[in-house]
C-alpha cells in the first residue's frame, strides 16, 4: 500500500481537496467527503470551499 500524498496530510481521513485553475489563472479550492452509497458505489459529497468549515 502506498503512502498518502504529502499535499493532503493535513486533511482528515476520507476528505479530498480539489484545486482547479481558471482561465484567468485564479485558483479555486474545494473540499469533498469521499463516501459510499447504500450500493457500495463511491460518492463525493461537497463540503464547501472553507477548510475549517469543511472539517466540522
Amino acid at each position: 500500500m502506498r503512502q498518502k500524498s504529502t499535499a493532503n496530510r493535513d486533511l482528515p481521513p476520507r476528505m479530498i481537496r480539489r484545486i482547479r485553475k481558471g482561465k484567468s489563472g485564479k485558483t479555486w479550492t474545494s473540499y469533498y467527503y469521499d463516501g459510499r452509497t447504500v450500493d457500495g458505489k463511491r460518492k463525493e459529497i461537497p463540503l464547501g470551499t472553507d477548510l475549517d468549515q469543511a472539517k466540522v
